[in-house]
């Protein structure tokens, strides 16, 4: 008996075991949690800016540590693949799309570093603000969930775009 065996279904089960593991989970976990603990530091006088320089520098270094117990742990346990073009593709395009995005948040830092996103929206509107930064968390995520193949990352988007109002 023979069983027909579709390779790009085969691909693609291969490339969503990448987030198997559960160290994806784990480093958005951290982003929730040291991101919330910006409004407690600065309860407890640091300036924001600061604030803000400490929680990337603790998720760089949690970033990092994840990273390496991927190398180290995971890859020799279960292996590594080499995809097709396709799956090339689609991260080639991942990638592009992180970067339009990335380039949006740096002007979106920069016009609120310079007070300018508050002249666009008022001083009493301060949903439309919330509405801008969270469609960027939606949007952004919901690209990588698309190109990666990585359906929970749909609910991520939504999770920290409902958390900065609130």
């Amino acid at each position: 008996m023979r069983t027909q065996i579709d390779l790009q279904e085969l691909e693609r089960n291969a490339f969503r075991t990448t987030f198997m593991d559960g160290l994806t989970d784990i480093l958005l976990g951290s982003i929730f949690v040291v991101m919330s603990m910006v409004p407690l530091w600065e309860s407890w006088g640091m300036q924001r800016p600061f604030g803000y320089l400490l929680s990337f520098t603790l998720l760089f270094f949690i970033w990092l540590g994840i990273r390496m117990m991927k190398i180290h742990m995971v890859q020799p346990r279960l292996g590594t693949a080499v995809f097709g073009t396709a799956r090339h593709n689609r991260m080639k395009r991942a990638r592009i799309a992180m970067s339009i995005m990335l380039l949006a948040t740096i002007v979106l830092v920069a016009l609120t570093a310079t007070g300018t996103l508050q002249s666009w929206f008022g001083a009493s509107s301060v949903w439309g603000g919330y509405l801008f930064i969270g469609a960027i968390f939606v949007i952004t995520l919901s690209l990588l969930a698309f190109f990666l193949d990585y359906p929970r990352l749909y609910a991520y988007g939504w999770l920290l775009a409902l958390m900065d109002p609130f």
